[in-house]
């Protein structure tokens, strides 16, 4: 079995993750609209929020990200994969192992209506949709 480990991001990861990020959604179609926005707030965000944030590392190599932030009534998760990498059940045991470590908080996820594949994941370990918007859903796991 691949060896999978999160690390703790920090400063050198960061133009890494910010070009993934903007990678694969902008080849997705995905934010195109808000792009220079998305830039501005993703930059500020990172910079104020390494502790917060864990690089998803398979045998050694970057793969992905995933956030872990804390809120009044419990945590907000945020992820991604690197295209190559997704649909192999990584995210998968990222996430199981998070939600067991995390214990029986509220979590919260936002998850872009086009992407399947994530509602379908967080589905499966017992999120549902709680409100939408036009782009958006939020999906919770509550206790």
């Amino acid at each position: 079995m691949s060896r999978l480990c999160l690390s703790k991001m920090v400063e050198a990861d960061v133009e890494w993750f910010m070009a993934c990020i903007k990678t694969h959604h902008y080849n997705k179609g995905q934010l195109v609209k808000y792009a220079t926005r998305f830039d501005n707030l993703l930059g500020r965000e990172i910079a104020k929020s390494l502790d917060d944030r864990r690089i998803i590392q398979l045998d050694g190599n970057r793969v992905g990200s995933v956030g872990i932030f804390e809120r009044c009534d419990g945590v907000e998760l945020s992820y991604f994969l690197v295209p190559e990498y997704e649909g192999k059940g990584i995210m998968t045991r990222v996430l199981s192992g998070l939600l067991e470590e995390l214990g029986e908080r509220n979590i919260e996820c936002r998850v872009l209506k086009d992407n399947k594949r994530s509602l379908n994941l967080l589905r499966r370990l017992g999120f549902e949709i709680e409100t939408e918007d036009s782009e958006m859903f939020r999906v919770v796991k509550k206790y």
